[in-house]
């Protein structure tokens, strides 16, 4: 038993012909089937899959080459991990008071940390030729975990607020939810699974060895959505999503 007992909190009653095994996906149908009458909307969801995917397997692979170069040691772990939550916790703030003391639109703040999240797999594909630059060094891994955590907070506060504009009034649970789905189905892309599925160090190696490789792929990969971010005008889907 609890302190302060729950109290019910019923919700809507679901739907004749559905169940709860169904209509989750029947509102997804319902979503999808908005397309021609909501395409900000829908435009932003692809690219957001797209960056999100790149992002994701951006983070795996960095990680491996990461824990490659310091030995898998606890301490520069742990630093590492200290001064990128350090980082997004300055960089949140930090974005929210430059952003309405100035009252830059939340598309441009979110195009910057746009910028920065292609730049982060470029500088690692710069690697590839030289070793002045790219994930060779620590310092390197240093530099990374800064600038994620400068700049991928931000992102996904941002992500949320530029949704929360393209979303219809009124329909903000299902539209939420389905973008709630794409951030989800980013891990079941093959090249973001494969990285989570090494369980022996010979694998492990060969992994870390590809990674290096799949920079360049990858960089390709993270600039497809940025020309979709530009090309969804919030202010054109707001005014759709208000009528």
């Amino acid at each position: 038993d609890t302190a302060f007992p729950e109290q019910p909190r019923p919700g809507p009653k679901i739907p004749k012909g559905s169940n709860y095994a169904t209509i989750g996906w029947k509102q997804v149908w319902l979503a999808l089937k908005e397309i021609k009458h909501l395409p900000q909307t829908f435009i932003y969801l692809v690219a957001f899959f797209l960056l999100a995917d790149g992002l994701n397997t951006t983070g795996s692979l960095v990680g491996i080459i990461q824990n490659n170069i310091v030995q898998f040691s606890f301490l520069e772990i742990t630093y590492l991990g200290i001064a990128q939550a350090a980082c997004s916790i300055t960089s949140t703030f930090g974005f929210w008071y430059i952003q309405k003391y100035f009252g830059i639109k939340t598309k441009h703040m979110f195009m910057v940390t746009n910028f920065f999240s292609v730049f982060i797999p470029f500088y690692g594909m710069l690697g590839l030729w030289t070793k002045t630059v790219g994930y060779h060094h620590v310092r390197d891994f240093w530099i990374y975990n800064i600038l994620f955590g400068l700049f991928q907070a931000p992102y996904y506060a941002y992500a949320q607020t530029m949704m929360s504009e393209v979303t219809p009034r009124g329909y903000e649970n299902m539209f939420f939810g389905l973008f709630g789905i794409t951030n989800r189905a980013v891990s079941l892309t093959p090249h973001s699974r494969s990285p989570k599925l090494i369980n022996d160090p010979v694998e492990y190696h060969r992994a870390q060895r590809r990674a290096s490789d799949h920079q360049l792929l990858q960089q390709q990969l993270d600039g497809l959505p940025v020309p979709l971010h530009i090309m969804c005008s919030s202010q054109h889907g707001y005014l759709v999503c208000r009528h």
